[in-house]
């Protein structure tokens, strides 16, 4: 009898308890909802629906920014090789992308990336190579233009510069006079009032 009413009573217990567990992986068809947070598997960050930050340690390391949240969020991979994150409704002009991997190269460069400065946001576009074939994390190699003076392109290693092939002279890199105009690719600088960056076209 005694064994029983303990079976019972543990039978009540477990009915009555709500178990929590934390994930940090969604898939495709799970969703994290307004209010909602995922939290990584050591306990160190955790992703907050609204407003859409990234939180370590109580402070913010990295925000969405974006001005307009998307009713039906969607990620196309464009035939660019750009991976753009849009409201599926919208057309597939840049002015309609919430974030694009163009924004953020690693260490390819694909045409119709830009390498450069957004002087609004002051996003930074350069190409970084790996630490190792297996990790993908940035190294101390940098390939970015700069633009303290006549837009250069300028290879780093840390702080140290290991190639310079000039300022842009509206034609090409005036420190490369070999490389002359050709037929399988255009290079570019655009400067304006929002940008300046290089790019290249096929």
């Amino acid at each position: 009898m005694e064994a029983s009413a303990i079976l019972l009573f543990c039978s009540f217990l477990s009915a009555n308890l709500t178990i929590s567990t934390a994930v940090d992986t969604l898939n495709a068809t799970q969703l994290l909802k307004d209010g909602e947070t995922i939290v990584s598997a050591n306990g160190r960050f955790n992703h907050q629906q609204v407003p859409g930050n990234l939180i370590h340690n109580g402070s913010t390391i990295w925000r969405s920014n974006t001005s307009r949240p998307p009713r039906n969020p969607s990620a196309t991979l464009l035939d660019s090789g750009n991976l753009v994150v849009k409201d599926e409704n919208e057309s597939n002009d840049p002015e309609n992308f919430l974030w694009q991997s163009f924004d953020y190269p690693c260490d390819t460069l694909l045409e119709g990336t830009k390498l450069g400065r957004n002087l609004v946001t002051g996003l930074d576009r350069c190409l970084s190579s790996w630490k190792t074939p297996d990790d993908p994390s940035p190294s101390n190699f940098t390939y970015r233009l700069d633009i303290s003076g006549f837009p250069e392109l300028v290879l780093r290693d840390s702080s140290v510069i290991r190639f310079r092939p000039g300022p842009w002279n509206g034609i090409r890199f005036s420190g490369t006079p070999e490389l002359k105009p050709n037929k399988f690719f255009t290079v570019s600088v655009v400067i304006n009032e929002k940008e300046v960056y290089g790019t290249y076209v096929l």
